[in-house]
C-alpha cells in the first residue's frame, strides 16, 4: 500500500481519482471494524456519549451568552439556533 492510501493517514488523497478514493475510504472502515472487534478502538458508553454532549451545549450556551445581544440569532431561534432541536 503506497502512503496515499495508508489508512491512518487523516485526509484523503487530495484530487484522487474516485478508485482510489473508495479504496482509501473503504480501507479506513476496514480499519475502524478491525480495532473495534480487536479492541483496539473502543465504543462509548451512552453515558460518555451523554457528557460529552453536555459539555458541548454548555460550551456552546457560554459562547452564545458572550455574543452581543441578537447578533446571528433570528426571531424564532432558541440560543443554540436550532428550531428548538437536540444537538
Amino acid at each position: 500500500m503506497n502512503s496515499a492510501m495508508n489508512p491512518s493517514t487523516l485526509e484523503p488523497p487530495l484530487e484522487a481519482p474516485s478508485a482510489d478514493y473508495d479504496r482509501w475510504f473503504h480501507a479506513k472502515v476496514q480499519a475502524a471494524l478491525d480495532g473495534v472487534a480487536d479492541g483496539t478502538n473502543r465504543l462509548l458508553t451512552d453515558e460518555e456519549v451523554a457528557a460529552h454532549r453536555a459539555a458541548l451545549r454548555g460550551r456552546l450556551e457560554s459562547m452564545l451568552s458572550a455574543t452581543p445581544a441578537g447578533l446571528c440569532r433570528d426571531e424564532g431561534w432558541d440560543e443554540l439556533g436550532s428550531a428548538g432541536g437536540e444537538l
